[in-house]
């Protein structure tokens, strides 16, 4: 065993052989649904097996609690064999419900290893990071050991394990359930997760959480959208780099739905969420950068941008790009390209369910057919699959080379 592993262990050696550190339990354990108490006093008393009698049904049951003391039990030897493999896994099982203690221990035994798993310096840090003991004495003796570049990486990977995990409960939370009981997913929100806060906004938006029954139509809901909360909740996700809840905040700023317009505001915003790709929010601020609506204009890069959102599938930028090749208010007209992004817009619009959109580009597209000769629109309609296949990757104007390797 490494000295840094001789000295965590020291460290967390009450652990083993006690039930669990308060620093992690107290308020995470509803103590009153849990039988361990007892367990614990068992095992401290040497009485293993009476206490793993009590502790295995509990961790097959899903307890995190019991699991991670059942992997404590696998890593001393108490009342069962040790097993590194055993214990690792049960940690892995607490730790993915937010253990705190749990993700821990996965810090210091990554950070030990043992005869059938090597030390792993980078996963030991991530778990750390993740059981938030950042400022503990673990934390930093493994930092003082490790590179610049280890420590970015296991910092990333924590930092990926809490957006997964976060999602998943959010996902958990809007399935549960009636969607007008919003307590599950407004708890998250209150815990800080920008998920949580961006999703309870959209139902907000929409007025899910303060619909009332329906005095005309019995068991059918009226939703009274809440403008305001909404504003409130995407700003909260937005501050902590949630690129979606940064173009819905934009959005409403530019439209002034539960907060004054502020246009210049909205293109801060848009412009945070773009920097991350994030189509909604290119699209609107090409939108600003066409018409110089609340910014300077700058046609040039309003086509740039309604590209990148048209290439990450954003109907409104196919649909942009195709009405300004149409009619060339931003760049040169060109009436297969024109054709090429309003067949696409249309189609994908149509997909989304959003008709009137879908008509709009169908009728500009009819106007072009009056100005194209037949090769051209063939020439077209074959861009515009080329376009489809390969995931609006390939979306150049179809001409001569693409005949001539169709001839070849």
């Amino acid at each position: 065993m490494s000295l840094y592993g001789k000295l965590v262990y020291g460290l967390v050696g009450l652990g083993l052989a006690t039930f669990a550190s308060t620093a992690f339990c107290a308020d995470e354990v509803d103590e009153s649904k849990l039988n361990l108490d007892h367990a614990a006093s068992l095992s401290q008393e040497g009485n293993y097996m009476a206490a793993l009698s009590i502790i295995k049904p509990l961790a097959d049951a899903g307890d995190a609690r019991a699991q991670t003391y059942l992997g404590k039990m696998f890593l001393a030897g108490q009342g069962v064999p040790k097993d590194l493999s055993a214990a690792l896994a049960l940690l892995h099982r607490a730790a993915d419900h937010d253990y705190r203690e749990a993700q821990f221990m996965l810090g210091v035994t990554y950070a030990v290893g043992g005869p059938t798993e090597t030390v792993d310096y980078i996963e030991a840090l991530k778990w750390l990071i993740i059981a938030k003991t950042q400022d503990g004495l673990a934390y930093s003796m493994l930092t003082h050991q490790m590179s610049a570049d280890a420590v970015a990486t296991a910092t990333t990977r924590a930092a990926l394990w809490r957006e997964d995990t976060d999602r998943k409960k959010v996902q958990t939370a809007l399935a549960v359930g009636n969607r007008n009981d919003v307590s599950d997913l407004t708890r998250l929100a209150d815990e800080g997760i920008p998920t949580a806060q961006y999703e309870l906004g959209l139902l907000y938006a929409v007025g899910v959480p303060d619909g009332i029954p329906s005095k005309s139509v019995p068991g059918l809901m009226e939703f009274q959208a809440n403008d305001r909360k909404a504003a409130e909740l995407y700003l909260r996700a937005a501050t902590q780099g949630y690129p979606p809840a940064q173009s819905r905040l934009g959005s409403i700023l530019f439209e002034g739905r539960g907060v004054a317009v502020n246009k210049g505001e909205a293109a801060k915003w848009f412009e945070k969420a773009a920097a991350h790709s994030e189509a909604s929010a290119m699209t609107a601020l090409a939108d600003m950068l066409a018409g110089g609506d609340g910014i300077q204009a700058d046609k040039g890069r309003a086509i740039t941008l309604y590209s990148r959102a048209a290439a990450k599938g954003d109907a409104g930028a196919m649909k942009a790009l195709g009405e300004n090749y149409a009619n060339g208010r931003l760049t040169e007209r060109d009436s297969q390209l024109g054709y090429m992004w309003l067949t696409l817009a249309s189609q994908k619009y149509r997909k989304e369910l959003v008709e009137a959109f879908a008509n709009e580009a169908d009728e500009t597209r009819r106007g072009l057919v009056e100005l194209m000769s037949q090769s051209e629109i063939d020439r077209a309609k074959d861009a515009a699959n080329r376009c489809l296949e390969t995931n609006y990757q390939q979306c150049g104007r179809s001409g001569f080379v693409d005949w001539l390797w169709e001839v070849l």
